[in-house]
């Protein structure tokens, strides 16, 4: 948090001033008086310069702010959501439910806060059910506010993923052409003999195929979600084996795994199972992807399988830095990113697959300075 204290507007130096602007603002300008000055002289004071910020999102304090003058401006993902001026609160939301600050937020003009703690916050408002039941119009205001953000992105993401979809209409040329000149290295009368490179094209037409097909299947996916229809996840028998094989070979020219070494540790034993094949392969592209980032150049990563009982055991190792204990929480519960170019939905994707459509199971196991295992268990033999 960027503040200055050091040199206050003049007209905030009374205590007097200072109750003023507080029985201007919401919840707490119904209050008593003496309840007021308690709170005045118990919380502490956040004097900001223009352009000061105050948080950023996915901060894990947990205070309330109350705006006694200026100007703040709340943002996330570089979009404004609101302007919030003296008399308003900001950070309610996790004061109540205690996960990571959702948005950012500085000041746009020379602002005095004062910042309430959950505690301070229960010792004046909890008592008080006219204070309380404002706070509860806050609260239903802001929701509303972020259901009808949400309604305008979800429909923006919904013409997205069809447009998304007409894009891909191009690799169905390029697998026709791959297709073509296959033909003509493999050569056109029966009695030729394939050229060279031919098997490097073979390879490149059976890569363009699959992720036609793999990209298709997904923004058909995404569209039926978006739209509210079940979504029937649909399980064969395969081997997974084949399935991270096949994984490694199509990503390991990812830029976060370029030069890296993904050891594939099989005991020998059979590891069949019935699942969603793709959803799978999108679980151990995003773990995959994610060891790489953590990974030094030229260094590994390790893969294994083991049948668990009726359950098929996927672990993922690298050889990372550890994750901290305050990002822990937060993993497979909120959007998180480490990644510059990442956008957090990684993790989420894994664990919907994972335990929503397979009613299985997905952690991780990491120590600090030696790196982390993320594993997933399925059912090897799921009831119909």
């Amino acid at each position: 948090m960027a503040s200055d204290t050091s040199q206050p507007n003049p007209s905030w130096d009374t205590l007097d001033s200072k109750l003023a602007l507080l029985r201007k603002t919401k919840v707490f300008g119904l209050l008593d008086a003496s309840v007021l000055e308690t709170l005045l002289q118990e919380s502490r004071e956040v004097h900001l310069k223009e352009e000061d910020v105050l948080l950023h999102e996915g901060d894990t304090s947990k205070s309330l702010f109350v705006i006694l003058s200026g100007e703040i401006q709340v943002s996330r993902g570089g979009k404004t959501l609101t302007t919030l001026h003296s008399g308003d609160l900001l950070g309610e939301m996790a004061l109540i439910d205690f996960k990571p600050r959702s948005a950012n937020a500085h000041a746009l003009q020379e602002s005095l806060l004062l910042e309430v703690t959950e505690e301070q916050f229960r010792n004046s408002v909890g008592s008080n059910p006219e204070a309380l039941w404002e706070m509860l119009q806050i609260l239903s205001a802001h929701i509303r506010g972020l259901l009808s953000s949400l309604e305008q992105d979800i429909m923006s993401l919904r013409t997205f993923t069809h447009d998304l979809k007409n894009c891909l209409t191009p690799l169905g040329y390029a697998e026709f052409w791959a297709f073509e000149l296959l033909g003509n290295l493999r050569g056109t009368e029966h009695e030729h003999r394939p050229r060279q490179g031919w098997d490097t094209a073979q390879k490149c037409h059976d890569t363009i195929s699959s992720v036609k097909s793999d990209l298709l299947t997904m923004v058909e996916q995404g569209l039926s979600r978006i739209k509210s229809k079940q979504v029937v996840c649909i399980k064969s028998e395969y081997d997974m084996s084949l399935l991270l094989e096949e994984t490694i070979r199509e990503i390991n020219m990812h830029k976060h795994l370029d030069g890296k070494r993904i050891l594939i540790q099989n005991n020998g034993i059979s590891h069949r199972g019935r699942f969603n094949y793709l959803d799978i392969k999108r679980v151990v592209q995003n773990l995959l992807i994610n060891a790489g980032y953590v990974t030094e150049a030229e260094g590994e990563i390790h893969v294994f399988m083991k049948n668990v009982g009726d359950r098929l055991q996927v672990a993922i190792q690298d050889f990372g830095c550890g994750i901290s204990s305050d990002i822990q929480e937060v993993l497979f519960k909120d959007v998180y990113t480490s990644k510059p170019d990442g956008n957090g939905f990684g993790l989420l994707s894994c664990r919907e697959i994972i335990e929503d459509l397979h009613q299985g199971r997905i952690w991780f196991e990491t120590e600090q300075g030696k790196g982390s295992t993320f594993l997933f268990e399925i059912d090897r033999h799921p009831a119909t």
